[in-house]
């Protein structure tokens, strides 16, 4: 089986005024899906919460990073 060179995952960010910080980091395949469904959940949960807490003070967005492994 080959390896990746890379890692991916999906992460929850916070912006106020322009300038965007890393929430949460949720690993997943090349492809953006999550393994389980239970990941897929969990995600899916937490997004919720930092939109309704972060509602009126800034805004929240997913994106879809990947990364070199060591």
């Amino acid at each position: 089986m080959k390896t990746t060179k890379y890692n991916y995952c999906k992460v929850i960010q916070f912006g106020y005024n322009g300038q965007w910080s890393d929430e949460s980091e949720y690993p997943t395949n090349s492809l953006g899906s999550f393994a389980t469904m239970d990941e897929n959940k969990a995600f899916r949960r937490d997004l919720k919460e930092y939109r309704l807490a972060h509602s009126g003070t800034g805004q929240t967005r997913v994106i879809f990073r990947k990364t070199k492994k060591d």
